[in-house]
C-alpha cells in the first residue's frame, strides 16, 4: 500500500508540475500504460525533459523527450509487443533489449543516439525528419534484427556503424564522417545510399547488398550483390563478389580487384564508367565498359578478366570501325565490340569512329594501364610485412613506380580504423613503413597503403 501511494505521489508531483522539471529517474521499476494501469504511471506522457532508467520494465506503449538508459541498468519488455518513441535524443549506457519473456522492443528514434552499452532490440527506425547523428563508443553492442530510417535526413555516422542483420535505408543516407566506418558483419543493406566522405567503406563476412548506392568502398569480406547496386569513386575488392538469389547488374566507377568476383548460382553482369587494375581472378559472365571519357583495363596473361569484355563506343552515326593501335579490328563494324577473357592478343589502344567522329579510347594494358590523356596513376605494391606474426612491431615493405605521396591505414578484423598515418612523400623505388601496435590486442590486422587513387591491401597477425 506504502508504494502504491509512493507512486500515486510521484505521479500527481510531475503532472503538476511539468514545466519545472527537467529529469524523471526510475530504479527498479515499471513503465506502465496509463490506460491500462491508471494512475499507477512512473513516467506521464512528454512531462519531461529528461528520462533516465536504472533498470526499468516497459509494459505500453510509451513516449519520451530525452531517454538515458544507465549503466549497469537496462529497458526490456515484458509479455507483449512494446514500443518506444523517443522525440529527443536517446543515451543507451547500459542495456536496450528485447529479452524479458520474449516480446519485441520497437524503439522509434527522433533524435541522435549514443551507445555505450548494448542495443539488441527488435527493431530501431531512425524517423526523425532532419538529419541524426549515431554514435557507438567503447565495447558498445548495436544489434537490432531489423533497422530502418524512414524520417528522410541523413543518418551522420562518426564511428564503427555494423551492420549484423537487415537495414533498410528507405531512401536515406548514411554519411560517414571522419574516423566513421560500416562494417558489414552478415547484414542486409538496402534501399539508400553510403557516402564514405573519402574513406573506405569496409565489409566483411556474408555481406547483402540491394538497391543501394556506396561511395568508395573497400569490400574485404564475402559480399553478396542483388539487384540495383552502384559503386562510386574507386571500390577495392580483396576478397570475393558475387550474386545471390537471382541476376544482379552492378554499376562501378574505378574498380581494383584483389579477390575475387564471380557469377555465384546467378548472372552477374559489370557496368563499369571508369578504370579497371585486375590482379585478382575475374570469371563474371560479361563487363561492360560503359564510359564516356577515356578507360584503361588492366589485364595480363596471368591475372586476365575471364568475362566477355564488351567495348562500347558511345557513338551514334553510322560506320562504326573499331582499331587496335591504329589498325582496324577485323569485323568489328558495330558501335560495341565484345572481346573474348582479356589477353596480351587484346593489350594496346581501342578506338571506334563513325560518322560522329572519334570515340574516347579504352586501354587494354599489361599488367596495370593508365587511360590515354590522362595522367598516370601511381602503382603501390606490398611486399609483405615482416615479421609476420609480430610483437608488437612491424616492417611494412611496399614499392611505387613514381614518386608520390603515400598514406598508411590499419583495419583491425572487424573492419574498424585502429591506426593511420599522414601523408608522405616517397620516390619511386623500395620503401617501408613501421608499425607499432603497442595498445592493440592479439588478433588479425589489415593494412591499406594508398597512393593517388591506387591502394594495395595486407594482412599481419599480432600475438601478444
Amino acid at each position: 500500500m506504502r508504494n502504491v501511494i509512493i507512486f500515486v505521489a510521484l505521479y500527481i508531483l510531475t503532472s503538476v508540475s511539468a514545466n519545472a522539471l527537467t529529469m524523471t529517474s526510475v530504479q527498479n521499476g515499471y513503465w506502465h500504460d496509463p490506460a491500462t494501469w491508471g494512475l499507477i504511471n512512473t513516467f506521464p506522457y512528454f512531462d519531461t525533459d529528461v528520462v533516465v532508467l536504472h533498470g526499468v520494465i516497459i509494459e505500453g506503449l510509451e513516449e519520451c523527450h530525452d531517454l538515458t538508459v544507465e549503466t549497469g541498468g537496462s529497458l526490456t519488455t515484458a509479455y507483449g509487443y512494446r514500443s518506444l518513441s523517443v522525440f529527443g535524443a536517446a543515451v543507451i549506457r547500459g542495456n536496450m533489449s528485447s529479452v524479458s519473456g520474449g516480446w519485441p522492443l520497437d524503439v522509434s528514434l527522433h533524435g541522435d543516439l549514443l551507445v555505450e552499452g548494448r542495443v539488441s532490440t527488435q527493431s530501431i527506425d531512425f524517423s526523425g525528419t532532419g538529419d541524426q547523428l549515431f554514435t557507438m563508443l567503447g565495447g558498445a553492442v548495436f544489434t537490432p534484427v531489423d533497422t530502418r530510417s524512414s524520417g528522410g535526413g541523413d543518418l551522420i555516422v562518426d564511428s564503427i556503424l555494423t551492420v549484423s542483420t537487415m537495414w533498410d535505408l528507405m531512401g536515406s543516407t548514411i554519411v560517414l564522417n571522419a574516423g566513421g566506418g560500416l562494417y558489414l558483419a552478415g547484414g542486409y543493406l538496402s534501399n539508400g545510399s553510403v557516402s564514405a566522405g573519402g574513406r573506405p567503406i569496409v565489409s566483411s563476412a556474408d555481406a547483402w547488398l540491394s538497391n543501394l548506392s556506396i561511395d568508395n568502398a573497400l569490400l574485404s569480406g564475402f559480399t553478396r550483390l542483388y539487384s540495383g547496386v552502384g559503386f562510386t569513386g574507386t571500390t577495392t575488392v580483396t576478397d570475393t563478389i558475387q550474386t545471390h538469389f537471382g541476376t544482379a547488374t552492378a554499376t562501378f566507377e574505378h574498380v581494383i580487384n584483389e579477390g575475387l568476383i564471380q557469377n555465384g548460382d546467378w548472372p552477374l553482369f559489370l557496368q563499369i564508367s571508369g578504370n579497371v587494375n585486375n590482379s585478382g581472378t575475374w570469371t563474371n559472365l560479361e563487363t561492360h565498359l560503359v564510359g564516356s571519357g577515356n578507360q584503361s583495363v588492366g589485364a595480363s596473361d596471368t591475372h586476365p578478366i575471364g568475362a566477355t569484355l564488351r567495348l562500347e563506343s558511345q557513338l551514334g552515326g553510322v560506320g562504326h570501325q573499331w582499331t587496335l593501335d591504329g589498325s582496324p579490328w577485323p569485323g568489328a563494324t558495330f558501335p560495341n565490340v565484345d572481346l573474348a577473357p582479356a589477353a596480351s592478343a587484346h593489350t594496346g589502344v581501342w578506338q571506334c569512329t563513325s560518322t560522329e567522329g572519334p570515340s574516347r579510347t579504352i586501354t587494354i594494358a599489361d599488367p596495370l594501364g593508365t587511360a590515354v590523356g590522362r595522367p598516370a596513376d601511381p602503382v603501390i605494391t606490398i611486399q609483405g610485412n615482416h615479421p609476420n606474426p609480430f610483437n608488437p612491431t612491424t616492417v611494412i615493405g611496399f614499392r611505387v613506380d613514381v614518386d608520390t605521396a603515400v598514406r598508411a591505414e590499419i583495419y583491425d578484423a572487424r573492419g574498424r580504423l585502429v591506426a593511420h598515418s599522414a601523408e608522405t612523400m616517397y620516390e619511386a623505388g623500395d620503401h617501408s613503413i613501421t608499425w607499432s601496435a603497442d595498445s592493440l590486442a592479439s588478433g588479425t590486422y589489415l593494412y591499406r597503403l594508398i597512393a593517388g587513387q591506387s591502394s594495395a591491401v595486407g594482412r599481419c597477425i599480432l600475438i601478444r
